[in-house]
């Protein structure tokens, strides 16, 4: 099966206009190193998704606003279609709580300049995922502790795999909500350098998918026992 199968899969052009555009967008190109995610070898599958930006200036935002840039699995991020059924598997819901922010975060700092990232026109910057087993450990046996023991056996599931059924194949992509809320036009040193106030600009902007993914599933529990949760 895996021989047929492709590991990237280009979308083609829809007949769009070749002239420059003046609004900034970010393509994605999606790309696996292998086509089969075998729930039996209990290693990492691995995703890298590749953005780019289109626009005539560099644009800087604030990581935590844009997750896909640190959590590409989280919501709204990276889905798994079933091309069999057509039913997709979403990212996992993640809630993170910021502590002491202040009106003043929402623009870049000397103290907060970490937490922003720069796209550069025309630069590729890849964002790395995988979806990871999950030990699940057991208190040790009475014997176990008077030995002196310190092993605590595990079994290994994995999260997010509820919907991946044995022997399907599924196409990475990248749900349409997922892009940049708020930015700021400039690299982000010349920004920080600037005397005046950067503008931040509330206007989104999309991922445009050129390219996607596909991979079969091998799994070897026909009563989904390797489900995480």
């Amino acid at each position: 099966m895996n021989q047929n199968l492709n590991m990237a899969t280009s979308i083609p052009a829809t007949g769009l206009s070749q002239s420059p555009v003046e609004a900034p967008s970010i393509s994605i190109c999606i790309s696996i190193p292998i086509s089969t995610f075998d729930l039996a070898l209990m290693t990492p599958f691995a995703i890298n998704v590749v953005l780019t930006l289109h626009h005539h200036h560099p644009i800087t935002f604030r990581a935590r606003d844009t997750r896909f840039f640190t959590n590409p699995l989280g919501k709204p991020g990276l889905e798994f279609t079933n091309i069999r059924t057509g039913e997709t598997q979403v990212g996992m819901e993640v809630t993170m709580c910021f502590i002491g922010a202040s009106e003043t975060d929402i623009l870049p700092s000397e103290e907060n300049k970490s937490g922003w990232i720069t796209l550069f026109q025309g630069q590729p910057y890849s964002v790395d995922a995988s979806i990871e087993p999950i030990g699940k450990g057991r208190m040790r046996t009475l014997a176990e502790q008077r030995s002196g023991s310190e092993e605590r056996p595990t079994s290994l599931k994995w999260p997010m795999v509820h919907r991946l059924l044995d022997g399907d194949v599924f196409e990475i992509r990248v749900n349409d909500k997922a892009g940049v809320k708020s930015w700021i036009e400039g690299p982000l040193e010349e920004i920080l350098a600037r005397d005046e106030t950067p503008v931040l600009r509330e206007e989104v902007i999309g991922f445009d998918v050129k390219e996607t993914a596909r991979f079969d599933v091998k799994r070897p529990d026909p009563d989904g026992s390797l489900n995480w949760l």
